[in-house]
């Protein structure tokens, strides 16, 4: 309590160079609820056979072949846990970029995490349901995005609270969303510098026909006119007002000069997102800054209906751009200073439905 108390030390450059020490996350949002069941599958299992009860739950009969994943549309990996029965699990067909990272062991995999209030059972989890928004799109995927069930830091993402935590040690960090507004990287007002929001194509020039000539000045001039009895709300607006302007033509100058260092193969959104992610890393040094954290989204993954043929187009998306994006950052060399996180607000049912989909389920 007494360390909490203190004020944060003043901002400084680090010592070293924001190359040297640089080091970024990335959270890659799979939005609508992936059937985690299809991405990792039991595969070799004994004495019991977790494969065979998994093809059963899933819909496998006489009549119909289910939503579980066959084996020969499965790349096997060795599990990493004997206190299980599966030697083996399966990743589904249209990852091979995930497998080969597995299989280098520069992947792992965290089956079952989810958010409860309290603890539920079929019989009392909806005792919890107005406090974790159980099964519910908006509702988990906040709960993802802020990781604070019992409401403890009020108004703050997990993103914005680990930059709070490196501007109090005096470690220069940015975030940034390529996919508009994100709770998740919202910190403290008043801690560090505030997000960035980007797109896909990067940073668009502020105010690029204006209707006066040099009316950015003009508008900074405005903005920048303080009085003894200037409000504090007209001020904090003018402060975020000059500070986007100068943050915005900084970094578009500085993206300006980069280049890619590889070839990329996808060019569809998920994978644009990804690209220009590669790219703002590279302007670090320009920011200041030695840390990084990045928000990237893509949707479409609730798969209620014809579950089998969805996630065939949504994996070989995820696929495109692991691929594209762990080749870039290797070229970059900065792969062993990056860390990919894929999440989702919450899994499938194990069991199929009607519609050969699946439907919300929790972990």
């Amino acid at each position: 309590a007494d360390e909490a108390s203190q004020p944060a030390p003043a901002r400084k450059l680090q010592e070293s160079s924001a190359s040297e020490d640089y080091k970024a996350i990335v959270y890659y949002n799979l939005a609508g609820g992936v059937d985690s069941y299809n991405m990792l599958a039991p595969y070799s299992c004994s004495p019991i056979d977790v494969y065979d009860n998994y093809r059963k739950v899933r819909g496998q009969s006489e009549l119909a072949e289910g939503i579980g994943m066959p084996l020969d549309r499965l790349l096997e990996i060795p599990s990493n846990n004997t206190r299980q029965p599966c030697a083996s699990f399966g990743i589904h067909e249209m990852l091979p970029a995930l497998r080969d990272l597995y299989l280098d062991e520069e992947a792992l995999f965290i089956a079952n995490a989810g958010f409860l209030s309290a603890p539920a059972t079929a019989d009392n989890y909806r005792d919890v349901l107005d406090k974790t928004r159980l099964f519910s799109h908006d509702g988990m995927t906040l709960e993802m995005k802020l990781l604070d069930v019992h409401d403890e830091y009020v108004g703050t993402g997990v993103g914005g609270r680990m930059l709070d935590t490196l501007y109090q040690a005096g470690i220069n960090a940015n975030a940034f969303s390529v996919d508009g507004e994100q709770e998740l990287i919202v910190g403290t007002p008043g801690q560090g510098d505030s997000p960035f929001i980007v797109n896909s194509e990067g940073v668009v020039e502020i105010n690029d026909d204006p209707s006066i000539e040099n009316m950015n000045e003009v508008i900074k001039d405005i903005n920048g006119a303080s009085t003894i009895d200037s409000g504090v709300f007209a001020e904090t607006w003018s402060s975020k007002l000059t500070d986007t302007f100068a943050k915005t033509e900084l970094l578009k100058v500085e993206l300006d000069k980069v280049s890619l260092q590889t070839t990329w193969t996808a060019d569809h959104s998920d994978a644009r997102e990804f690209k220009i992610v590669t790219q703002i890393m590279q302007t670090a040094a320009a920011r200041g800054v030695s840390r990084d954290l990045f928000f990237v989204q893509t949707s479409g993954w609730d798969t209620h209906s014809n579950a089998d043929e969805r996630l065939i187009e949504k994996f070989t998306r995820v696929n495109d751009c692991i691929r594209d994006f762990v080749a870039e950052v290797k070229a970059l060399g900065l792969w062993e200073k990056v860390t990919l996180v894929q999440f989702t607000e919450f899994g499938r049912t194990l069991n199929q439905n009607s519609n050969n989909g699946a439907d919300h389920a929790w972990g």
